[in-house]
């Protein structure tokens, strides 16, 4: 193989991770059903130790020598710190408001049901498969971390996805994206309960106490001095809808503040960098998105996918793997689908029209499966905080690869078996009758 110099290397890195699952996904086929950030988490597998390295030791040193790799790493925590950010900037609390008791009860079973479920399954795991569990994980935190990984919905993902369906401007797209945002609000707390729990474990609870008191003050002072600050600079006229290069600077600055902040608190950068978009008004949430989506979800984020991928390696014929993963998937779509379908059903939609409501509800259920970049960051945190071992987080990415590349097929399914008779059958008809939902 030919010597690259580490220039030649990183763009030849760069177009093959951010050209390729580009130019795959725009195929019309791909494109109906699986959304982008399926293709590039595929990819990096593809390119990682579990395939390449297998296939083609000389060709996967060739394109990714350990020397390289400090600087994907580079961009890869860059990446997954401006998504943080971003999933902060898609919260819209004001979404929440005025959908009734139906939405709330069905929100709340939508995090709880999974949650409850998953936890369960972990609880049986850490005992009868300690090779599942990670160094630092007890019983507690670790059923907790299933329970979590079966809980994620990606709000990001889920967006797109009802974007391209023609939902997002409907109720049921609405309602979507407002228990996507619950779901999203529960988890970042739950995942800070649970890295403190992992902490009790290894630091004793006086570290725990700590990490409580110092939690309590940081979002004190976000939600009490920081939000007001930003909307009191936006009423100022300081801020801009549209934001120039110095606000840029101030944000991106602002980011890396209270990611570090969080980071010595001791409950992970992310919940960081989440919390500093959830806290920036909606008035200017939108420019900034509009300055950083693009960048970040084509360039940045196939690095932190190709990372991943380098950190992922499993046997085809693993039968363990094979194992977790099909028992994720069951235990996490039975407690999804159950947790949104059945209180959606009694308390969001007119049982006077039983047949759409229960097709209205089946279809919430799917849509609230897609799970997508979230679930890998949060496998992520779980696997750097040794709550995870390599081998049960291989297999719950293969979860989260399933699960968000089943959710539009599974939606149109769902179509097509209540519209046999309800439609005359015709593709068109049926697609009309999905997008007056």
């Amino acid at each position: 193989m030919p010597h690259l110099h580490p220039e030649q290397l990183f763009l030849l890195q760069t177009l093959i991770l951010v050209g390729i699952p580009y130019f795959i996904w725009e195929n019309k086929f791909v494109k109906k059903y699986i959304p982008l950030v399926v293709v590039q988490i595929i990819l990096g597998l593809l390119l990682g130790p579990s395939v390449l390295e297998k296939i083609s030791p000389e060709y996967f040193e060739f394109l990714f020598p350990k020397s390289s790799i400090p600087l994907l790493q580079g961009l890869a925590f860059m990446a997954l710190t401006l998504f943080g950010f971003m999933t902060g900037l898609h919260l819209d609390f004001e979404q929440l408001k005025g959908k009734g008791n139906g939405f709330a009860i069905t929100s709340l079973s939508s995090v709880v049901t999974p949650l409850i479920i998953c936890s369960i399954f972990g609880f049986s795991l850490f005992y009868y498969y300690p090779n599942f569990v990670g160094p630092k994980a007890g019983l507690i935190s670790y059923s907790l971390s299933i329970g979590i990984v079966g809980a994620v919905t990606a709000l990001p993902v889920l967006s797109a996805i009802l974007k391209e369906m023609k939902f997002i401007e409907r109720r049921l797209g609405k309602l979507c994206l407002g228990m996507a945002t619950v779901n999203d609000g529960f988890l970042w707390i739950l995942i800070a309960i649970d890295l403190t729990i992992a902490q009790a474990a290894s630091g004793g609870y006086t570290e725990v106490l700590k990490i409580i008191g110092y939690s309590a003050l940081y979002f004190a002072v976000m939600i009490k001095i920081i939000a007001p600050i930003f909307r009191n600079l936006i009423h100022k006229g300081i801020l801009q809808h549209d934001p120039c290069h110095k606000t840029m600077v101030v944000v991106i600055v602002y980011i890396c503040i209270s990611a570090l902040t969080t980071d010595f608190i001791g409950i992970h950068y992310l919940l960081g960098a989440f919390t500093a978009g959830a806290m920036i008004p909606k008035e200017l949430s939108h420019g900034i998105m509009v300055k950083l989506e693009r960048a970040v979800e084509v360039v940045l984020l196939p690095f932190f996918f190709m990372l991943t991928g380098l950190k992922t390696n499993f046997s085809v014929s693993d039968n363990e793997v094979w194992m977790l993963f099909i028992w994720a998937v069951i235990f996490s779509t039975i407690g999804k689908v159950l947790g949104v379908a059945i209180p959606a059903y009694f308390t969001l939609y007119n049982h006077k029209e039983k047949r759409k409501a229960i097709e209205k509800s089946l279809v919430l259920g799917s849509f609230m499966q897609s799970q997508g970049l979230m679930e890998v960051v949060v496998l992520n945190i779980l696997l750097q905080a040794e709550i995870l071992t390599p081998i049960s987080f291989a297999a719950l990415l293969l979860m989260a690869i399933f699960k968000t590349a089943m959710t539009k097929p599974s939606v149109l399914l769902i179509h097509r078996i209540f519209g046999r008779k309800e439609y005359t059958g015709e593709v068109k008809q049926i697609n009309n009758e999905i997008i007056e939902m």
